[in-house]
């Protein structure tokens, strides 16, 4: 949930930090680049532990992230 809350926190300051400059030709996906993929890890909380699966890939020709999120409970 955090990476969540600091990709919409994060996301319009390097879009208009991108625009700003006037670099249309520049990869404005750059510093989330790292983030592309498919993860897994375990999760421990109140509701017990879980699996959690989470995946973030490019969508409608690398316009915008597309987010993922999956958590199964035993």
């Amino acid at each position: 949930m955090q990476q969540v809350v600091f990709l919409i926190i994060l996301l319009p300051t390097i879009l208009f930090a991108q625009q700003s400059e006037g670099a249309p030709n520049e990869d404005i996906w750059q510093p989330l680049q790292s983030w592309i993929g498919t993860w897994e890890g375990t999760s421990k909380g109140e509701p017990g532990e879980a699996v959690v699966q989470r995946e973030y890939r490019f969508i409608m020709n690398i316009e915008f992230i597309d987010v993922k999120n999956k958590s199964t409970y035993a």
